[in-house]
């Protein structure tokens, strides 16, 4: 059990230390989930975000699906 548990967060120690190196903050699937849930909203975005305080500052964007030309 010991071995298994070592492997494991040596192999994943290995894995976030090669994320970091390339720049990335989040994992690849929090990146992933990030990026669908901001590609489906359409009314605001977050302009700042504290990770300290966990405080958003949130702006209103145009809603682009439902403007239609004139």
């Amino acid at each position: 059990m010991y071995n298994r548990c070592n492997t494991y967060f040596t192999k994943r120690g290995r894995q976030i230390t090669a994320m970091l190196s390339v720049g990335h903050v989040y994992s690849e699937y929090a990146t992933n989930f990030l990026q669908d849930v901001d590609s489906k909203s359409n009314a605001h975005h977050v302009v700042e975000f504290e990770r300290n305080t966990t405080r958003f500052r949130v702006g209103e964007m145009v809603n682009l699906r439902e403007v239609r030309p004139a």
